[in-house]
């Protein structure tokens, strides 16, 4: 049956139609990437630090500059020996 709302129906209860040309989305649109964490480490205030991706790591006068300005203290990561 043809209702009020085309042959799809009133899909969103305001009168709003469903075009059935657009494409419908993938599955892989609705995907998580998660980056890879960095080697370094900002401490943002004691017993709180936080990890930027892989790349996006400061270099040394920005390093420093938030130490300068903010008290952030940057420090690389230990690696681990397993």
């Amino acid at each position: 049956m043809v209702g009020r709302g085309g042959i799809y129906g009133d899909l969103y209860g305001d009168g709003r139609e469903v075009n059935p040309e657009l494409p419908l989305p993938k599955p892989d649109d609705y995907v998580v990437h998660i980056p890879k964490p960095s080697d370094w480490e900002v401490e943002l205030c004691p017993g709180f630090t936080a990890t930027p991706r892989q790349g996006g790591e400061p270099n040394w006068f920005h390093r420093w500059m938030h130490w300068l300005a903010f008290g952030f203290v940057w420090r690389k990561k230990q690696k681990s020996k397993g």
